[in-house]
């Protein structure tokens, strides 16, 4: 995620510093350190994912309406997989799980991170064969 997080930044041609400006002014979070853990996929909020899924939207970089999608998991699916506003609440509930975890290394959350988002991933992949296969299937 954070590699499109960085693609965005750099879309608009933007220091850390100025998108920690942009981020704040649609989310209320954001420093220059804030950017560069977001961009290293050391921490995200769903609040600073949706306002980089606006962005990514603005900048033709995801269609309407899938920004989030495309922030998250890197591919935009059609919506019989899932909406945005799951994957934000997804996103949060892990968010707050790992915040609550006060023992757990930066590393092993960041892991837990991934794996959340291979498994997120996986399920939108077999989604999406389930339903080509059933077009497929219709006469």
């Amino acid at each position: 995620m954070g590699e499109r997080l960085k693609q965005i930044r750099r879309a608009l041609a933007y220091t850390q510093e100025q998108m920690a400006a942009l981020i704040h002014d649609r989310s209320g979070k954001g420093s220059r350190a804030s950017v560069s853990n977001w961009e290293t996929d050391r921490t995200v909020e769903a609040d600073v994912v949706r306002a980089y899924g606006e962005l990514a939207e603005e900048l033709g970089l995801a269609p309407k309406g899938s920004g989030v999608q495309w922030v998250v998991i890197g591919v935009v699916e059609d919506k019989g997989s899932g909406s945005d506003e799951e994957l934000v609440a997804d996103l949060s509930s892990i968010e707050l799980f790992l915040r609550s975890q006060r023992g757990l290394s930066q590393r092993a959350k960041h892991q837990i991170r991934e794996f959340y988002r291979r498994v997120v991933e996986d399920e939108r992949r077999e989604h999406a064969v389930h339903r080509i296969e059933d077009r497929a299937s219709r006469p």
